[in-house]
């Protein structure tokens, strides 16, 4: 998977952790929690594990839902920003996603409670936790198994979810001009992992199934006029040119 073959080094200018005392200014938490986020930090599964046994099986009030939830994401968002295969998939399974980052305007109560680099710094470890090769693998793995049992439900594939990212990020290395190598790194990441995903194509029908994307039909700014089937596999490219994913592009125009 390539969620293994981009494992490296992952920290850039700005501390991992530099985030956890803004991301829970109005949480109360218990010995138990902090037992739990200093697991995480150490990756010790089984100690999460042990947190998670000890927990209740069903939560009375919807405070402790909500404070449940907040934890569990943001102990998924650490796991992530370190590559954690084994925490991430365990996190996954108890039903935890990593929600999107407030966009720089939000005025919301959460986002109004901290400080400017506060709110940068909580936004930047978000996109972080999002563009680790591991979730972007591991969510997509999970979604398809919810996908089976709700049809309803609709999955979105790796490469989209990175080429998606890579947009976001160039942009933001323009806007947050303060982490603009931060942001700039992870859009590298981004293209390297759609790279590493095409790489572990066994033949060419594999490499146009991923090229083809069914996820992307009906995107605006993605649009093949053509009848011909063959061109209908271009629709990823445009995607990866609309998005800024040269790597991609280029990896195209070389097979």
């Amino acid at each position: 998977m390539a969620a293994h073959a981009l494992r490296r080094e992952r920290r850039t200018s700005t501390s991992l952790f530099d985030v956890l005392d803004a991301a829970m200014p109005e949480m109360s938490l218990s010995e138990e929690d902090n037992f739990f986020l200093e697991a995480v930090r150490r990756g010790d599964l089984r100690q999460v594990k042990g947190y998670f046994r000890g927990k209740p099986s069903v939560l009375q009030t919807e405070a402790e839902i909500i404070k449940d939830s907040k934890l569990g994401r943001f102990g998924l968002n650490l796991a992530a920003q370190q590559d954690d295969y084994n925490l991430v998939k365990f996190l996954l399974s108890q039903g935890y996603r990593i929600e999107e980052p407030h966009s720089r305007s939000c005025a919301c109560d959460s986002c109004s409670a901290m400080g400017s680099l506060e709110k940068a710094l909580y936004r930047l470890n978000g996109y972080r936790a999002l563009a680790s090769p591991v979730y972007l693998s591991l969510s997509y793995l999970a979604d398809c198994e919810k996908e089976l049992t709700n049809k309803n439900s609709r999955t979105n594939d790796p490469v989209y979810q990175a080429f998606v990212l890579n947009g976001r990020m160039e942009r933001l290395a323009r806007e947050e001009y303060e982490f603009k190598k931060d942001y700039s790194n992870l859009s590298t990441r981004c293209e390297e992992y759609a790279v590493a995903l095409l790489n572990l194509c066994r033949n060419m029908k594999e490499i146009g199934c991923l090229m083809t994307m069914p996820s992307i039909k009906g995107l605006a700014h993605v649009q093949v006029r053509t009848a011909n089937k063959a061109a209908l596999k271009l629709t990823v490219l445009n995607f990866a040119i609309k998005n800024k994913n040269e790597r991609v592009s280029m990896y195209r125009y070389n097979h």
